[in-house]
């Protein structure tokens, strides 16, 4: 199909529309995406990480972990997302579909999504004025990639690669050792390294 000729949704478009299937997509560039199913690694990192979150935020009176929650970019009529898990402190209201004011973004990277999350959505994530962290995870072997706002402008980049190493997330109040958040799953060892496995 020519470029003419593409018919780009937008978000509300994209809302309406009713796939057959049961496959989930995300809109890019005003074009339904259908996202990569996760492998075995992906799905034991993402749920270590939400048991790990829930004590933090159990107490919180506002605060939610959503896993898959959509993200509206601001401004952006074309695009949404749906990260691995989302993090905000404002309330839940019956009937929200995007989440609102996130403060913690989660990609689990995936080698199909990888270079798509990286150069696309890393810098959408980045123009989101309430988004404090947004933390990039390989479920493969240890490597944790948190970017946390100093300001407007400006990002820390933190990499964490050994599974003796803690990620703290300011965002939220959280400590996260990477011995727990990668157990249970059989990692690749560097090469000439052996990996621990808990």
């Amino acid at each position: 199909m020519s470029e003419a000729a593409r018919t780009f949704m937008t978000v509300t478009e994209f809302l309406a529309w009713t796939p057959a299937g049961d496959r989930r997509y995300e809109l890019v560039d005003g074009i339904p995406r259908a996202m990569a199913t996760p492998d075995p690694e992906h799905q034991i990192v993402q749920s270590n990480l939400n048991g790990l979150l829930y004590s933090t935020l159990r107490d919180h009176p506002t605060c939610t972990a959503r896993a898959g929650g959509s993200v509206l970019l601001p401004n952006n009529d074309h695009n949404w997302y749906e990260p691995d898990l989302v993090v905000t402190c404002v309330p839940h209201v019956r009937g929200q579909t995007a989440t609102v004011d996130p403060v913690l973004i989660v990609e689990i990277l995936s080698p199909s999504t990888e270079r798509h999350d990286r150069s696309r959505k890393l810098p959408n994530y980045h123009s989101i004025p309430s988004v404090q962290e947004i933390l990039l995870i390989e479920p493969r072997y240890p490597y944790c990639e948190l970017h946390r706002r100093l300001d407007a402008e400006r990002w820390l980049v933190v990499v964490l690669q050994t599974l003796t190493q803690t990620l703290v997330l300011e965002s939220i109040g959280a400590s996260v050792p990477l011995a727990e958040l990668y157990r249970k799953v059989d990692l690749e060892p560097d090469e000439g390294e052996t990996v621990t496995r808990a």
